[in-house]
């Protein structure tokens, strides 16, 4: 199989020419501008991305980021007509590979191609956890992801849903295919139809051509629907109708698309709740509830805490040790950010330890002082300690109460619990309904 090289220039003659070189050696595709190459690199999934800087409405530089940040694993080459060192050397420290001026030798450009393609070795989703609970969730995703089967995945944020559904996605017959994630609290409303289904030219004031949307993209792979409960409600029956139907139409057609994708979803909410609020369709919820993953969060698995901060140390390839003062810390902690923050927290402790002995000077002093107020509270006497926890507790959830009007459901959201967690809360406080 030919390596795929995708080419974003938006000089014609430049894009025929790169083609016509590279077409006997690799698999080829050229768009005009930065918005058809981020576009495009999903379906293609090329394997070395050529990069020109000098682009209509962002440049190439203000534009690698975003293309590194969607093709983590994929070597990229800038290059430009009006180099200078000073914008090589940030190219390089963005995280392009090389550099290349215009006019190059078409021979030159082919070496370049050889020599960088392949070299990154993609980084394979990894589930880090020896805890009980991880074990279990390793074991359901290895029986699920070779199936169809939809997959809903819940948990607080930082916890690695997108993780889950990569794994899901590798552990698949459709690992070959495209795997397209859509972050729906991301887009705006008024744009997101047009995103999922796409739309014909004419649509709308701005539709100046034929897009695909994210279903077609991921045609024959994986669709990951991340914080699917922040989807519009009118839009939610539109989303089940393609479920079910595996057909769709783009905007402003009337021509229906078949597709044949895979939906693995994604929510931090309580949908339950969210069906009960009438902020979420029930069909919908049991349309994508066919296969439910509940990943629970970092306080619930401290076992892994030290695990996980060794596999975030292990990256960088270089000699550390974590004293023993330090390992009580990082277990101690109750990481509201969960696993997102304890990998930023190991990096920056490797950092600050400069590749050597980290200590607990190198701890971030927001954790440390949380630690120390939480040890502070719980060498009070314990009647003393019980009676304050208990006298806050219900008297948050009577204030939420109050503001709600007693309604039970907006009160749990309010509080950041469900409203089951709510019921046993106000029993046990003999709090009247």
């Amino acid at each position: 199989m030919l390596h795929k090289v995708l080419i974003i220039d938006d000089e014609k003659n430049m894009r025929w020419i790169l083609e016509e070189a590279l077409k006997n050696e690799f698999e080829v595709k050229s768009v005009e501008n930065g918005e058809l190459g981020l576009e495009i690199s999903q379906s293609f999934q090329p394997d070395l991305i050529l990069l020109d800087d000098q682009l209509p409405r962002k440049n190439g530089l203000e534009l690698l980021p975003a293309f590194l940040a969607q093709n983590p694993d994929v070597p990229i080459i800038m290059m430009t007509a009006y180099a200078t060192v000073e914008n090589a050397v940030k190219a390089i420290k963005i995280g392009a590979v090389d550099y290349l001026t215009k006019p190059f030798h078409l021979n030159q450009i082919k070496e370049v191609i050889k020599r960088n393609i392949g070299t990154q070795v993609k980084q394979q989703p990894v589930i880090i956890g020896e805890s009980k609970i991880m074990k279990e969730i390793i074991q359901q995703i290895r029986l699920v992801a070779p199936t169809d089967s939809t997959v809903l995945v819940s948990g607080e944020s930082g916890t690695g849903k997108e993780l889950v559904a990569k794994e899901l996605h590798q552990k698949s017959n459709r690992k070959d295919q495209p795997f397209v994630t859509v972050n729906c609290a991301a887009i705006p409303e008024n744009l997101m139809e047009s995103e999922l289904f796409g739309h014909v030219k004419g649509a709308f004031t701005g539709a100046v051509s034929n897009k695909k949307g994210f279903f077609q993209l991921a045609n024959g792979g994986t669709l990951f629907l991340d914080e699917i409960g922040e989807m519009p409600y009118y839009l939610q029956a539109k989303l089940l109708r393609v479920l079910q139907e595996k057909s769709f139409y783009p905007v402003g057609s009337d021509t229906p698309i078949s597709v044949d994708v895979r939906i693995v979803a994604a929510t931090n909410r309580d949908l339950h709740e969210e069906v009960e609020l009438g902020n979420f369709r029930m069909d919908l919820f049991y349309r994508l509830n066919v296969f439910p993953i509940h990943l629970p969060p970092l306080r619930k698995r401290k076992e892994d805490i030290l695990t996980l901060a060794h596999h975030f140390l292990d990256r960088y390839k270089r000699p550390y040790q974590l004293d023993e003062e330090t390992k009580t810390l990082l277990t101690s902690y109750e990481w509201p950010g969960n696993i997102r923050e304890l990998q930023n927290c190991m990096e920056r402790m490797f950092i600050l330890s400069q590749g050597g002995e980290i200590t607990k000077e190198h701890v971030p002093p927001e954790i440390k002082n949380k630690i120390t107020h939480s040890h502070a509270s719980f060498n009070k006497p314990a009647d003393e300690a019980s009676l304050n926890l208990e006298e806050h507790e219900r008297e948050l959830i009577e204030n939420a109460l109050m503001k709600t009007k007693g309604n039970q459901s907006q009160a749990a959201k309010l509080l950041g619990i469900t409203r089951y967690t709510l019921l046993y809360r106000m029993k046990k406080y003999q709090i009247l309904k």
